[in-house]
């Protein structure tokens, strides 16, 4: 067996693994219409007054209105 043909089976290998893996353990579960959810404050713009040191983690909880797409909601 040569390099390149071990190198190809590696990453067949390991591209069948990552797929399974996104299918068993998705990052991301979709939220009903009208559920609570709560915002993450790290990277919302805030105020020139407003520190984000003493700013809250999250804000909340807001419903659900609309999915804009598969990870975007209108709150």
């Amino acid at each position: 067996m040569t390099i390149e043909e071990a190198r190809k089976a590696t990453q067949e290998v390991q591209h069948k693994a990552q797929e399974s893996w996104i299918k068993e353990c998705p990052w991301h579960t979709p939220f009903a219409i009208g559920s609570k959810v709560w915002l993450e404050g790290t990277n919302l713009r805030l105020p020139a007054n407003v520190t984000p040191k003493l700013s809250p983690r999250r804000y909340g909880p807001f419903e659900v209105a609309t999915q804009i797409s598969k990870v975007a909601y209108r709150l």
